[in-house]
């Protein structure tokens, strides 16, 4: 149980000001809130923090806190909105919506998001916005609330979370002041203070837990991992069921071991994040840092030993996380590029280009790799062979001279005697082709069989082209004997063994042309 004289005993929200200018009701309300969330009183506390922002609905540290302390994110979501609504630019804000929008499920963060705009808190009409108090812009006072200084995380890949809204989203939506919260005593704080064991007539001095909380803050504002590491583990050795200081260390740990990964000390970084996962065992982001250091650290001793396939499957597991951690790239680029030169060598081609491919999406601008890239793909990929071009073929026909000749590039194939359409219904000049081929065509306006037939253009409503000699229903052979005079009714008539010949050498597209001379 607490005393009178403790500092953070709350005196509770009927103890509030009534008297003073607006900015010291405030300042008053706000310490009275965070002493109740110091002491667990979660309720108590967020209803001192709406009377603050009933007297001052912009009042950050309010909306912050609410916050911190809503029952779930989603709501913890909407308070943050708010929140920037009148703080668009705070980078505390940004933080924490983007860390409390990503462990929300996609179509929650959206719901959530369409809600905020018709979610308020019941308060007052807004007033007039407060100018702060001199004793909360004395730089001096101690016991002033300045406004938190967020503290700036290593830049990673992955994003800090505990298994609840607490440890981190306290310190990402209140910076430097949640992080002191958390040093000096947590929410809530069960701190006992130690007694001095007499020795021999000497009393041994107990460290100051005050003085010992006072420097933890100090060591994490700095952002001096290592100090604020050691501290609180003096802290937590003087009170180990402090939630407040198992929280902090927990941080403080995860906080150095990114540290000490940058400053390629990967076996300390180890280290302190299983000193950080004994304290939170389940959390993912824990399990990631130290799962991207060992693999790191695996990886590349895989590499120096030439043990490719180690390196690239250890390597691969960093990479695919995060391709910006340390020099990952790079090992991996040159595991990929060393194990594809060995198959290379060993004639194993197929595996060599896979390799090179892996070690191109690495670095698509290198240019050894695209070109061993290149010059594998060109062995493995059989030569396009060159088409045979198609011989040209066309056909002439003079009506003048009632012959017919066929070409094939330019060299003559047949000559052939033929008949063209008399006077009354003559064959038409000019440049056609073959339409169409039939091994017979029937004539309904004669009643005749043409075999062999190739039209070559329209006249009307009949196609007129090359045919073989007609034939009757009856079996008789129309003008048979006849051939190399103006007889057919439009058509060029050839003798049948002549008419097969050029029927089975002429295809389809076969250019025609039929000349006066």
């Amino acid at each position: 149980m607490l005393s009178h004289s403790d500092p953070t005993t709350p005196a509770g929200p009927q103890a509030a000001h009534t008297t003073g200018t607006r900015a010291e009701q405030i300042n008053y309300l706000l310490s009275l809130g965070q002493a109740a969330a110091r002491a667990g009183k979660r309720s108590e506390a967020r209803r001192l923090f709406q009377r603050i922002l009933a007297l001052d609905p912009t009042n950050l540290d309010a909306w912050l806190w609410l916050a911190y302390l809503a029952p779930s994110l989603r709501q913890t979501l909407a308070y943050l909105e708010q929140a920037g609504a009148h703080h668009p630019g705070d980078p505390r804000l940004r933080e924490a919506l983007a860390w409390t929008k990503a462990r929300l499920p996609r179509e929650d963060t959206a719901s959530a998001a369409r809600r905020v705009s018709q979610w308020s808190p019941a308060l007052p009409t807004p007033g007039q916005r407060l100018q702060p108090s001199r004793a909360a812009s004395d730089p001096n006072n101690r016991s002033a609330l300045a406004k938190p200084q967020a503290i700036r995380a290593p830049s990673r890949r992955f994003h800090l979370h505990t298994p609840v809204i607490g440890l981190t989203l306290l310190i990402l939506i209140l910076g430097g002041l949640g992080a002191t919260i958390v040093a000096h005593g947590g929410l809530p704080t069960r701190s006992p203070s130690p007694q001095p064991t007499p020795t021999e007539g000497f009393v041994t001095p107990t460290p100051d837990m005050a003085t010992l909380r006072q420097e933890s803050g100090q060591a994490i504002a700095n952002q001096n991992w290592a100090q604020a590491v050691s501290i609180l583990e003096q802290l937590r050795q003087l009170s180990p069921e402090d939630d407040g200081v198992r929280q902090q260390l927990a941080v403080a740990n995860l906080r150095y071991g990114l540290q000490l990964v940058d400053m390629d000390r990967i076996d300390e970084a180890i280290a302190h994040y299983d000193a950080a996962i004994r304290f939170y065992a389940n959390d993912m982001d824990l399990q990631t840092a130290r799962k991207l250091a060992v693999n790191y650290r695996d990886g590349r001793a895989a590499a120096q030993a030439q043990h490719w396939d180690d390196a690239i499957n250890l390597l691969e597991n960093v990479y695919r996380i995060d391709p910006h951690f340390r020099d990952v790239a790079d090992l991996l680029f040159s595991a990929y590029m060393a194990r594809g030169q060995g198959q290379e060598k060993g004639q194993d081609l197929p595996a060599a280009r896979d390799d090179y491919a892996h070690a191109a999406d690495i670095k698509p601008n290198d240019q050894q790799v695209q070109s061993k890239l290149a010059s594998i793909t060109a062995t493995l990929t059989p030569p396009t062979p060159t088409p045979t071009p198609r011989p040209h073929k066309r056909i002439v026909v003079s009506v003048a001279q009632q012959h017919l000749w066929a070409y094939e590039d330019d060299q003559e194939v047949f000559s052939f005697i033929c008949s063209t359409g008399t006077i009354a219904a003559p064959t038409q000049f000019g440049t056609y082709q073959i339409l169409d081929k039939m091994p017979e065509a029937w004539s309904s306006v004669w009643s005749l069989r043409m075999p062999y037939w190739m039209g070559i253009y329209w006249a009307g409503a009949s196609e007129d082209g090359i045919h073989a000699l007609p034939i009757y229903s009856d079996g008789r052979v129309l003008w048979k004997g006849n051939l190399g005079h103006r007889i057919s009714y439009g058509c060029i008539v050839l003798d049948t063994p002549d008419a097969i010949a050029l029927y089975n050498w002429a295809e389809i597209g076969t250019t025609v042309t039929v000349n006066p001379d």
